[in-house]
C-alpha cells in the first residue's frame, strides 16, 4: 500500500515537472514561436479580436494543461515499465 501511494505521489511529480519545463520551452524557445501564435490567434478568434489578453491566457492554461497531460502519461507509463521489470526479476530469482 504505501509503495502505491508513493509511486502516484512521484508519478504526480515527475508530471508537474515535466509540464512546467514543457511550458516555460513552449514561451521561450524560438522554434515554438509559430505554434505558439498559431494558438494564439485561434484563441484571438474565438474573441473576435477584442480580448488579445485573454487569448494569451488562454494559450498558457492550454499549453499547461496539454503539457501535464503528456507528462502524466509519460511519467506513468515509465513508472509501470520500471515497476513490472523489478517485478519480473524479483519472479525469475525464485
Amino acid at each position: 500500500m504505501k509503495k502505491a501511494v508513493l509511486k502516484r505521489i512521484l508519478c504526480a511529480a515527475l508530471s508537474i515537472a515535466g509540464a512546467l519545463f514543457l511550458t516555460y520551452w513552449w514561451h521561450n524557445d524560438i522554434r515554438a514561436i509559430p505554434f505558439s501564435e498559431a494558438l494564439w490567434s485561434f484563441h484571438n478568434q474565438i474573441f473576435d479580436g477584442q480580448k488579445p489578453g485573454l487569448a494569451s491566457d488562454l494559450e498558457f492554461i492550454t499549453v499547461l494543461l496539454g503539457a501535464l497531460l503528456i507528462t502524466g502519461i509519460i511519467a506513468e507509463l515509465l513508472l509501470q515499465i520500471f515497476g513490472n521489470s523489478k517485478a519480473s526479476r524479483r519472479n525469475s530469482r525464485e
